[in-house]
């Protein structure tokens, strides 16, 4: 009996050929000169001078002669409009670090290194690119054809999602890392070799799309080798002595052979999203404009992991020139702004999670100009999802509390907005309390029993069942207030034809009905309680507030209400608790 054959590797290369200089334009939005990127190791900020070498430019910059490797003062030669922008390695990496989660959501296996014997050669990218040092996310996606399509879908597709993100990438799919990281680079837009056949796709690429030195490719030109096809008919030996320290590598590649293996990717246990603005923002509308991006691109993340975040928070970072002038004006100015906001149940989708973060920008008062804005999302949790009842397609949907809880926290704060918890007490008005709603939804177990019921056909009726009963219907009288005071309010003594004061309005007592006594309930407390608690019929005395009546100023509850009142038997003294409505 023999075994399954082993399907062919199959990797697919995202090269984002324009990652520095899109990173660029986000921090200077309204910017239209000519762009050159410097990556620096570090956060710091760096003075260029003129031996700094520029890492990446844009297409514009590329059509006046500027190039990736030239100097500062070699390109401010070429075009003296040029703006240089320095960006941290540590952006580059975080950009990658999105794009790698996005792709989690095509492929098990995800990366943004390699697992080279030799130290990764010098990378030389085609006209007009502007990626960096970094600029390649690799997924195996060996047999994934049966789950998401034929392998030109799938390049679209990862194309699209890349855009949420607001990059532009070449995606190609090739029997290697390498082989398929060369056909982005230097093929088409989207490119796909077909198993078995990657040499006969890299033979139309040049040269320079080898891990060669430049002195050996200037040597290949000048015997007329150019692309990698003519470097093919070369004999092997020939070549091995020329093409340097990485001969073997370049010789497989050119044989279509690429079995080095991928370094898998973690993601973090959390999404940072981090702008950083050359001029600063003064007021709400472009800082909104800037948060919905970020949202998008987060939520973009979090689609891909396929989660939910329990937690958010935002930073507005203040520009540091700003915090200068306030300290020599004496004044305390704050470097940051955290906005934190509690979200109630877990929250995926980016209209939920923007109009949370909305309602909060637009009710801040910007102290100062606003330098930079990161967007943290923690506590991620499974995504769950909620299948619609067909048969019931009147239903509310059950997103749609989702995103009223979270519009109710960011408006009012976390802590006044959950639901109802019977607690266990002596005291009437502690025994319902306001606790967080859970952040995960019930767990589809434990609600199946429920569903059953639901479900469970019923018995038909006889025509004499069906008939109606003669019972009297019962009215519903409430047991429990519907509306309890945040603290009592001390009336004095009760007794039938007392007056007393309540919401503006004097009342006269009709008469009084015991409901519940304590005798020292909360004995281990400093003061034990003994109350005794009524229900009072109350009407509005026409002679005292005879003008209110007749100016129609009366409160909304009728002439006659129903008051909960409690009486404390140490003092005698009686206290309004709530009312019954």
């Amino acid at each position: 009996m023999t075994g399954r054959p082993a399907l062919p590797r199959r990797i697919a290369a995202l090269v984002t050929n324009r990652l520095a200089v899109e990173l660029a334009q986000r921090a200077r939005p309204g910017n239209k000169a000519p762009l050159a990127v410097i990556i620096h190791a570090d956060e710091l900020t760096h003075e260029p001078n003129g031996n700094a070498r520029l890492d990446a430019v844009d297409e514009r910059a590329w059509q006046y002669g500027v190039r990736p490797g030239q100097t500062t003062a070699e390109a401010a030669a070429y075009l003296s409009s040029l703006q240089i922008i320095e960006l941290p390695r540590c952006a580059i990496d975080q950009a990658l670090s999105s794009v790698a989660e996005l792709a989690l959501g095509f492929a098990p296996l995800v990366s943004l290194e390699l697992e080279l014997q030799s130290p990764e050669p010098f990378v030389r990218y085609p006209a007009g690119a502007g990626a960096g040092p970094r600029d390649t996310v690799w997924l195996d996606v060996t047999g994934c054809s049966r789950l998401l399509g034929p392998e030109e879908v799938l390049c679209q597709e990862l194309r699209e999602r890349l855009g949420q993100l607001g990059h532009h990438a070449r995606v190609a799919v090739a029997d290697g890392p390498r082989l398929a990281q060369a056909l982005a680079r230097w093929g088409g837009v989207e490119s796909v070799a077909p198993p078995g056949h990657s040499a006969a796709a890299l033979a139309e690429l040049p040269i320079a799309s080898l891990p060669l030195d430049a002195s050996v490719i200037a040597w290949l030109g000048e015997v007329g080798l150019w692309t990698v096809g003519e470097l093919a008919t070369v004999e092997r030996r020939r070549l091995a002595q020329r093409l340097g320290k990485h001969a073997k590598d370049v010789l497989e590649l050119v044989a279509g052979r690429d079995d080095v293996p991928l370094r898998a990717y973690e993601p973090e246990r959390r999404i940072v999203e981090h702008v950083a603005f050359d001029e600063p923002l003064e007021n709400h509308q472009p800082l909104l404009f800037i948060v919905r991006g970020m949202v998008s691109r987060a939520t973009a993340r979090l689609a891909a992991r396929g989660e939910a975040c329990g937690k958010a928070s935002l930073e507005l970072i203040h520009d540091r020139s700003a915090i200068a002038i306030a300290a020599r004006g004496a004044r305390v100015l704050e470097p940051f702004v955290l906005i934190d906001l509690g979200l109630p149940i877990a929250l995926a989708r980016e209209d939920d999670l923007l109009r949370a973060i909305q309602t909060r920008v637009e009710k801040l008062e910007l102290k100062a100009p606003i330098g930079g804005v990161s967007l943290v999302l923690e506590e991620l949790t499974r995504r769950s999802e909620s299948q619609l009842d067909l048969s019931n397609l009147s239903a509310a949907n059950p997103d749609a509390l989702v995103t009223l809880l979270a519009e109710l926290c960011a408006a009012v704060g976390p802590a006044r907005v959950g639901v109802l918890e019977v607690r266990d007490s002596h005291r009437p008005e502690a025994r319902s309390a306001c606790v967080p709603v859970p952040l995960t939804r019930r767990n589809s177990s434990t609600s199946t029993p429920s569903k059953k019921r639901r479900q469970a056909p019923t018995q038909a009726l006889s025509d004499a069942e069906r008939q109606p009963t003669e019972e009297p219907l019962l009215l519903f009288v409430p047991t429990e207030p519907s509306r309890i005071l945040p603290e009592p309010v001390c009336i004095g003594s009760l007794r039938p034809g007392a007056l007393i004061a309540a919401d503006r309005v004097m009342y006269l007592v009709d008469h009084l009905r015991l409901s519940a006594r304590l005798e020292g309930v909360e004995w281990w407390g400093r003061s034990p309680i003994s109350r005794d608690y009524a229900r009072v019929q109350l009407h509005a005395s026409h002679t005292l507030s005879g003008t209110r009546v007749a100016a129609g100023l009366l409160t909304e509850r009728t002439e006659h209400a129903e008051a909960w009142v409690f009486i404390d038997r140490v003092t005698g003294r009686a206290f309004l608790h709530g009312w019954f409505e």
